[in-house]
């Protein structure tokens, strides 16, 4: 009896164990399962750059059966000659470029071995405006291995249109009066010198209500002005000393002054 509850109670502790180690190995592989993520098989390219990836059996070839590949998009955004090239040591490199933005476009063309070089694939192609998709794979079936791919070429983003700022404009601010501009004076009519006298009109000054002309005979005269802008006849001359005359003028609300030539100023009003 001893014996029958020893061998029962050590097949019970082996089955223990066992199932121990299922559990354990079933966790571990569900962490791996949970925290492995497989690199991308088609990445957009977006300018010149050079970018190294692994040739894996999670991505197949769309234009050799049984090969492995990684797909690239490129979408120039003007007319450019974009450059290809796919270099490794670990396989026969093989290229194609193919129109859209899908891993079975049309083939626009393939590269093998570069001038000879079974370590290098290269396609240099002037490409419109558009999106291709770039296939690297190997010669053979089955190669994986760490690989380069560089592009050249490639036209940047188009330059952002400059916004136009527009111009300020005046807000009245809030409870501002606005002051209207004051009624222009009507225009008085032109003094002219008599008949005879052979003068001009050198220069003219004014004032509220009237008008003073400096004649080039060095004599000054003034006349009022109406609110219609007739004027009266001269109601105010100045006299310059003997031998001398007038040079300038000026006036005010009530007054005119003149200058002689001699500086002296003489003033009416």
């Amino acid at each position: 009896m001893k014996d029958s509850l020893t061998t029962t109670f050590g097949n019970k502790r082996t089955f223990f164990l066992v199932a121990l180690v299922l559990v354990m190995v079933c966790l571990l592989t569900a962490t791996a399962v949970v925290y492995s993520q497989p690199e991308p098989c088609k990445v957009a390219i977006t300018g010149d750059t050079i970018f190294t990836s692994n040739l894996t059996s999670d991505c197949s070839s769309t234009n050799r059966r049984g090969n492995n590949a990684k797909f690239y998009t490129i979408s120039p955004s003007e007319r450019a000659t974009v450059t290809i090239t796919l270099e490794t040591s670990n396989f026969d490199p093989y290229l194609y470029l193919m129109r859209g933005d899908t891993t079975r476009g049309t083939v626009v063309t393939e590269n093998d071995d570069d001038d000879g070089n079974r370590e290098r694939s290269k396609i240099t192609r002037t490409l419109a405006a558009g999106t291709y998709t770039i296939e690297a794979t190997s010669y053979y079936d089955g190669m994986t291995g760490e690989f380069t791919i560089t592009f050249d070429g490639l036209p940047g983003a188009p330059a952002p249109t400059p916004t136009a700022t527009p111009l300020p404009t005046n807000t009245p601010t809030p409870g501002a009066t606005l002051t209207p501009l004051p009624t222009p004076r009507p225009t008085a009519a032109p003094i002219r010198p008599g008949p005879g006298t052979g003068a001009t009109l050198p220069s003219l000054a004014s004032g509220p209500g009237h008008v003073c002309v400096l004649y080039s005979t060095g004599q000054v005269g003034c006349r009022t002005v109406a609110a219609t802008g007739e004027t009266s006849p001269t109601v105010a001359s100045l006299t310059a000393p003997a031998g001398d005359q007038f040079v300038g003028i000026t006036t005010g609300d009530n007054h005119v002054c003149a200058l002689t030539g001699r500086d002296v100023l003489i003033c009416e009003g």
